[in-house]
């Protein structure tokens, strides 16, 4: 069974009625299987997402974070 997933994170500004995609994330890998296990924010308003990727080739499992500085627009 192939696998593509990328790690993703979506934001709504109309209460979940649309949404878009704000951040997508991989190696690069033929089959990566990432996702975000949880987001937080500290008090300066940086966001960061934490996962990681249960599905590498090698069998070793990835941690990754994400940080964005301005309040999750890059």
């Amino acid at each position: 069974m192939a696998r593509n997933y990328v790690a993703i994170i979506r934001k709504s500004s109309d209460g979940g009625n649309t949404w878009s995609t704000i951040d997508e994330f991989s190696n690069g890998e033929t089959n990566p299987g990432y996702e975000y296990n949880a987001i937080t924010c500290d008090s300066a308003g940086n966001l960061y997402a934490v996962g990681d990727n249960a599905w590498t080739d090698t069998g070793n499992n990835v941690s990754i974070v994400r940080r964005s500085l301005d309040g999750g627009l890059t």
